[in-house]
């Protein structure tokens, strides 16, 4: 790799000789970044993912597992082009630990879903990916986005104090402001 560009980043195409002076990649191709990616696939698929709790209550395995499987494969990649493996594993404890404390939540009466146990595998991979600090926020900040919403919707009277919510979506604006905090 060139002085200068991380390892894990990625070349799509050959060097080309004609390109811009001082350039050897197509502008419009150039190269890409895999935590770019493992970043759009989450945003991409948590989005939708978010949309449908939002509106049926549910996180469907069709796209939570296989956004799982996409993440760790594109992570799996970064860490042996760049041999980060120990990262890596950070991302698989981040991984597990995030799912298994939404879990022991679903185990309870009234808790989460078990979509929400499945959300939580991509988005404890990412963050666990990122870093410690990353993975505590991404735990937390759900939790207290999720508070504020509920504490509003009961005050403006949209919701009963009871009533349940959809945590998918809290989840993936918590990963989001966890993102832009990290980048």
């Amino acid at each position: 790799m060139s002085a200068g560009l991380p390892s894990r980043v990625l070349t799509l195409h050959r060097p080309v000789e004609n390109s811009a002076p001082g350039h050897r990649y197509p502008a419009s191709v150039g190269r890409v970044s895999l935590d770019l990616v493992a970043v759009a696939l989450l945003l991409g698929l948590g989005g939708w993912l978010s949309v449908i709790d939002w509106r049926e209550h549910r996180l469907p395995n069709r796209l939570t597992l296989p956004l799982f499987a996409a993440l760790t494969t594109v992570l799996t990649l970064a860490a042996a082009i760049d041999g980060s493996w120990l990262r890596w594993g950070g991302a698989l404890l981040g991984a597990a630990a995030l799912s298994g404390f939404y879990l022991l939540l679903a185990l309870l009466p009234a808790g989460m879903g078990m979509g929400d146990v499945k959300f939580a595998l991509s988005i404890g991979l990412l963050c666990g990916w990122w870093s410690l600090d990353a993975w505590l926020l991404g735990l937390i900040l759900p939790f207290v986005i999720g508070g504020f919403v509920g504490l509003g919707a009961v005050v403006l009277r949209l919701r009963r104090l009871r009533d349940q919510i959809a945590f998918g979506p809290l989840m993936f604006i918590g990963w989001l402001m966890v993102a832009v905090l990290h980048g």
